[in-house]
C-alpha cells in the first residue's frame, strides 16, 4: 500500500460559502464589461466539508469563468449549494456529500459534445479554453469528489459533489 504514490492534498474542515463567496467576490468586478448578475442559492446547514479550499476556489472559478464565456452580454449565474444523502463517488459510498451547482442561463452544450467536456482541449468555444474543465475535475477528484454537468437550452448546471460523510464512519 506504501508504493502507490499519492499526491497528498492538504485538507481542512472549511464551509464551502467561504470559497462560493470569494469566487463571486473575484467575478463581480472582472466581467469585460458584460452585465452578468449573480444569484446566490445557498443551503446555510451544510456541514463543514473537508477539502483542499485553495484547490475548491480554483475549481470553482474554472467552472464560473466557463459559465460567464458561455453567456451572451446579459446573463445569470446562480450558484446553488444543497447536501445529499446516500450518494456514491467511485466505489465509495457516502451518507452525506455536499453539492455546489454552478447554473447559468447560456444556450447550452450540444448533446454529442456534453460526453466529451471533460477531455482535454474539447471546447465549444474558439478561443482555445477546454482545459479549465479537465483542470476543475481533476482537482475535484484529488479532493475525493466528482463533477457533473448537465445542459439544455438557457440552462447548464456544473456540479462540484464533495464527501462530507462517509458511510463506514457513521
Amino acid at each position: 500500500d506504501m508504493a502507490l504514490p499519492v499526491t497528498s492534498v492538504k485538507k481542512s474542515n472549511i464551509n464551502i460559502h467561504e470559497a462560493t463567496e470569494h469566487v463571486i467576490d473575484l467575478f463581480k468586478f472582472d466581467l469585460k464589461n458584460k452585465r452578468i448578475t449573480f444569484e446566490k442559492d445557498y443551503d446555510p446547514s451544510i456541514p463543514d466539508v473537508e477539502t483542499n479550499k485553495e484547490q475548491l476556489i480554483q475549481a470553482l472559478i474554472n467552472l464560473v469563468r466557463n459559465s460567464i464565456q458561455s453567456l451572451e452580454q446579459n446573463g445569470k449565474v446562480i450558484i446553488r449549494t444543497r447536501t445529499e444523502s446516500s450518494y456514491t463517488i467511485g466505489n465509495n459510498k457516502y451518507s452525506l456529500v455536499a453539492k455546489i451547482d454552478v447554473i447559468d442561463n447560456g444556450p447550452g452544450i450540444p448533446e454529442d459534445k456534453l460526453k466529451e467536456i471533460f477531455y482535454p482541449m474539447v471546447t465549444t468555444k474558439n478561443d482555445g479554453m477546454g482545459l479549465g474543465l479537465t483542470i476543475a475535475q481533476s482537482i475535484i477528484m484529488q479532493n475525493s469528489g466528482l463533477i457533473e454537468c448537465s445542459s439544455r437550452h438557457r440552462e447548464t448546471i456544473f456540479t462540484i459533489v464533495l464527501p462530507i460523510r462517509s458511510c463506514e464512519n457513521d
